[in-house]
């Protein structure tokens, strides 16, 4: 009996040690000393280099869906990240841009103003499990990392770094035509809960301290957005003195809900992705916020990541 207590302590001595030292050998290779493994998973802003982000995006999955930072470098040339989780609650915005600016110094925050009207006051349970996987199971997620070591391509050696190509865009060409209606037709004012306000005070306050433009946004989406929300939106930027883009009120994209939806008008397909990506990087250049780095070889990188990600949608093509 005693003995096979031995056996069973040494067995799970050993086990672990062969778990943490695999899981050090799959892990991702970029800032691995400075932000550990068990940080670096589901943040993939941090293993960029150092203060190479000029904009972060906040927000939910109308972010990754309506934004393309690969497209806007590609036209542009700036550097973005779309910092983006489902369901994104205000509360984890803040900190998810605090965690950001350890690594990054952006001239420009952008937040998906869909965020203020979601309860801030408890973290989504996918949201919850996919941090508790990623700080104690890391081989789960990077269990497949043996192939891109012993076999390594161009693409390969960005992911093992855990350098993502799309910049945290979600490309999806699929269509699925739907029809808002009047969702934007005048209605009551929405109400923002205090929390939400309080957040995006802060938000703006820490952006002010690092000299960063901080600017709310919405993306087209003709089924969570609205006219109350607008209005509420409006009136919440305008007491702080903060940018606001509204991109439904009148529809200034012209978003064709027909052909540039991946899912009845809730979010963007690819094709109306260029369109709000395009605006954004115009209105940047008009304000002369941001840098233009394509001529600048220390971000070779990005071009690598473009030519991954023009090989990937052209097998959709």
């Amino acid at each position: 009996m005693k003995k096979n207590i031995i056996h069973s302590i040494l067995f799970t001595i050993i086990f672990f040690i062969l778990y943490i030292g695999f899981a050090y050998l799959f892990a991702p290779k970029n800032n691995i000393f400075k932000y550990d493994i068990f940080t670096l998973a589901g943040h993939e802003i941090l293993s960029e280099k150092e203060n190479s982000i000029d904009i972060i995006f906040l927000g939910d999955s109308l972010t990754y869906s309506g934004i393309s930072p690969i497209d806007l470098w590609n036209e542009y040339g700036y550097t973005s990240f779309d910092y983006a989780y489902p369901a994104q609650k205000i509360s984890i915005s803040y900190e998810e841009l605090k965690l950001a600016l350890k690594v990054q110094k952006p001239k420009v925050v952008m937040l998906e103003a869909n965020v203020l009207m979601r309860d801030s006051t408890k973290a989504p349970f996918g949201y919850t499990l996919l941090k508790w996987q990623d700080s104690f199971l890391p081989l789960q997620t990077y269990h497949n990392n043996w192939k891109k070591i012993l076999f390594p391509t161009v693409k390969d050696s960005l992911r093992y770094s855990w350098i993502n190509p799309t910049k945290g865009f979600k490309y999806v060409p699929k269509i699925q035509s739907g029809n808002p209606g009047g969702y934007m037709d005048e209605e009551p004012k929405a109400v923002i809960p205090n929390d939400n306000f309080d957040y995006l005070e802060k938000m703006y306050n820490l952006c002010k301290e690092n000299d960063i433009e901080f600017i709310l946004i919405s993306t087209p989406n003709g089924k969570s957005w609205n006219f109350g929300k607008y209005l509420a939106a409006r009136d919440a930027s305008n007491k702080l003195g903060i940018s606001y883009i509204e991109l439904n009120l009148l529809n200034p994209l012209s978003i064709n809900w027909n052909k540039e939806t991946k899912d009845n008008a809730n979010h963007l397909n690819y094709a109306g992705s260029l369109k709000v990506t395009r605006y954004i990087g115009n209105y940047l250049k008009t304000r002369d916020l941001v840098e233009d780095h394509r001529n600048d070889s220390d971000y070779d990188d990005w071009n690598k990541a473009y030519e991954i990600f023009e090989k990937e949608i052209k097998k959709y093509e």
